[in-house]
């Protein structure tokens, strides 16, 4: 996989937030186990980020619009991106109830495979 990776032109993987790095501690601190937070993660829906790791792949880029916002659009969307952030983490939180006592916990993985 790493190979993969540091071949790659462009890599497409979904956004880290804060509600994401909260999941996946819970899961490696032994608080959740790997099925709640797979569907914790799932319920997140943290959008694609894109990477253009080549000279090739930025060479390849074509701006087709511009877009600008003035100040209250911009307040705008900040907002509507903390509500989104906050119904993240409620959705979150439900799917860890939904699933307790489903799936391995961390250290229960190791000792499978171990």
């Amino acid at each position: 996989m790493i190979d993969i990776i540091n071949n790659a032109d462009v890599i497409i993987a979904p956004i880290a937030n804060n509600n994401m790095y909260e999941t996946l501690n819970s899961f490696a601190y032994g608080q959740i186990t790997d099925e709640q937070c797979l569907h914790a993660l799932s319920a997140n829906n943290l959008g694609l980020q894109y990477v253009f790791k080549s000279k090739k792949a930025c060479e390849s880029l074509e701006f087709i619009d511009r877009l600008y916002l003035c100040e209250s659009e911009k307040k705008k969307y900040l907002l509507n991106k903390k509500d989104l952030a906050i119904e993240g983490r409620s959705k979150a939180n439900l799917a860890i109830n939904e699933y307790r006592r489903k799936g391995n916990y961390f250290d229960e993985l190791f000792k499978k495979n171990g």
